[in-house]
């Protein structure tokens, strides 16, 4: 168990699963640490590593962040997200982009 095992990417995908599919099931590093295989303490040791390198951020409370715009770019180059994607200039990105297609 090491918090070295788990990228920034994967947190990053964890926060955009929580914010696109809440029925994928719960907090960030819960599916973090399904995903990774670590325990959830592990986990938030990595959620807060990405908190400081800027990719994600949040307003209360760590679990109920969002994803940067940097943490944005990071998914374009890891190739989660296509490399065309454009930030469309807010903290949520996919949840307002949902809201306009509905």
């Amino acid at each position: 168990m090491a918090t070295k095992n788990i990228t920034d990417a994967q947190v990053v995908k964890a926060y955009m699963a929580k914010g696109i599919w809440p029925e994928f099931g719960g907090w960030p590093y819960e599916i973090l640490a399904r995903e990774a295989g670590e325990c959830e303490k592990v986990c938030c040791a990595a959620m807060r590593r990405a908190l400081f390198r800027g990719y994600i951020d949040f307003g209360t409370s760590l679990r109920s962040g969002w994803v940067t715009e940097k943490g944005f770019e990071l998914l374009k180059k890891d190739g989660a997200i296509p490399a065309d994607a454009k930030w469309p200039g807010n903290c949520k990105p996919f949840v307002a982009t949902q809201k306009e297609s509905i």
